[in-house]
């Protein structure tokens, strides 16, 4: 037994590593093949047709003053830029406008910490799939902390090894955060303007319900993000 531990340890961590890079399974109406046989559910609207040749998002903001692309990158290297002036403003005014909108739909506010554990990403299921995308602060393995890549990696985290009386549920929450990321390797991470870039602003809504409740849910999300 004693010179087999090490064979089963050993085999166990390869079980491990293996379940671990395992996806979530795809939702049953969800197309089989790649992103060519996506579908479009809805839309709404209809595509401006201009008399002119249109700028781009880069061309508004940087002729308007509402973002320095120059700047961001002097201070913060590439993938960074600063908002300054009505660009900032209008941030924030976003920003306070989808924070009143989940207040009054019942939501609550939380404002967590920008640095997390490696359980926190591996609860959520981006480690170790993505952990070549955020940054590291210290430690090895799994002890090293790392700058969020979005709230949902802590609100996840929440109530972990908690157990919540259905009664209780569901329970809504919303968080505020900068969200960090390397974006090492991403589609689109050489896209010019505010596409891909190192620290963005976002405010994340997350429920806890049911697992029968759970697509109802979903749906309540997605309209209000809509």
């Amino acid at each position: 037994i004693k010179e087999n531990d090490p064979r089963l340890d050993e085999a166990s961590r390869k079980i491990k590593a293996f379940l671990d890079e395992l996806p979530n399974l795809p939702d049953e109406d969800v197309p089989a093949g790649g992103k060519e046989n996506n579908q479009v559910l809805r839309s709404w609207g209809e595509k401006p047709e201009f008399s002119f040749e249109p700028a781009d998002h880069i061309q508004l903001v940087t002729s308007l003053g509402l973002i320095d692309y120059d700047r961001g990158v002097k201070i913060g290297g590439n993938g960074f830029w600063l908002y300054r002036g009505d660009g900032a403003l209008l941030e924030w005014a976003m920003l306070n406008y989808f924070i009143r909108e989940h207040l009054k739909d019942g939501y609550e506010f939380i404002l967590p910490p920008h640095i997390l554990t490696y359980q926190c990403g591996y609860t959520a299921g981006q480690f170790p799939k993505f952990e070549e995308d955020v940054y590291k602060l210290a430690g090895e393995d799994e002890t090293y902390q790392f700058l969020l890549p979005t709230a949902e990696t802590s609100l996840i985290n929440f109530h972990r090894d908690e157990i919540l009386a259905e009664k209780t549920l569901p329970r809504k929450y919303f968080a505020y955060t900068p969200c960090y990321r390397k974006e090492a390797g991403s589609y689109r991470a050489a896209e010019r303007g505010m596409i891909r870039g190192h620290q963005f602003n976002k405010v994340e809504m997350f429920q806890f319900t049911r697992p029968e409740d759970s697509d109802r849910a979903h749906e309540a999300l997605l309209e209000k993000a809509e």
